[in-house]
């Protein structure tokens, strides 16, 4: 994870527990992005977005949100994602 934040990443969060590979302790991307675009702060979006946040951590700059980066979040968006939350 520092690699990603070394790069240039605001943030991450990965799992701390293993070997169970549950998806409730991993972030849902749907919910992630959707819950930043629309102004919460980065570690908001993480925390809504998995069920499980006792079993991870999150390194980076939690109160990061899009109020402070818009231009950066357009230009890392896919396009699908984009379309559908600025309607």
């Amino acid at each position: 994870m520092l690699r990603w934040l070394e790069a240039g990443a605001t943030g991450s969060y990965g799992t701390v527990q293993e070997p169970c590979k549950f998806p409730q302790k991993f972030p849902d991307p749907v919910i992630v992005v959707d819950t930043y675009l629309r102004g919460e702060t980065l570690i908001e979006a993480y925390w809504k977005s998995v069920a499980m946040p006792g079993q991870g951590i999150f390194i980076g700059k939690p109160q990061w949100s899009t109020r402070i980066a818009q231009s950066s979040i357009i230009q890392i968006l896919p396009s699908h994602l984009l379309r559908r939350n600025l309607q």
